[in-house]
């Protein structure tokens, strides 16, 4: 399995970022542990709170909802950002036209498929973009 290695200063699109889909503010969303910039998370139904994806198997984790547009502390309010979101993801290292996929480690991406991903969650645009083609559950 690939790991797809993030930039340190990944981000969403500044162009792109005005128009993206994010999540509903309709209650707070919060973190449920420190977040990374640019990682796949999902709501955790035990606390509603927001935790980084890990697709070590096709349970609750691998259910994503979308991808941080910054780094986050635990208890900090979370916007996420969803399907149609551009990130600006890597240094130089992508595939034009390659899928990835949820990681077996949290909050990070694959380039191969996962026990708990099949489907992936983004495409590669370029050598430093990403494209968020999947940020719903499907478990």
């Amino acid at each position: 399995m690939a790991t797809i290695v993030r930039s340190t200063d990944a981000h969403p699109d500044p162009v792109h970022a005005r128009y993206a889909s994010r999540t509903p503010m309709l209650t707070p969303l919060v973190a449920g542990e420190i977040l990374d910039r640019a990682a796949p998370c999902y709501i955790k139904s035990s606390d509603g709170k927001i935790y980084m994806c890990n697709a070590g198997s096709s349970n609750e984790p691998s259910e994503i909802l979308g991808f941080t547009g910054k780094p986050y502390v635990a208890d900090e309010p979370v916007t996420l950002f969803r399907e149609g979101s551009v990130f600006y993801y890597s240094d130089g290292n992508l595939t034009a036209g390659d899928k990835m996929y949820l990681h077996t480690a949290s909050g990070l991406l694959s380039g191969s498929a996962t026990l708990g991903d099949a489907l992936g969650v983004a495409v590669c645009l370029d050598t430093k973009h990403i494209l968020v083609t999947r940020a719903h559950p499907t478990v």
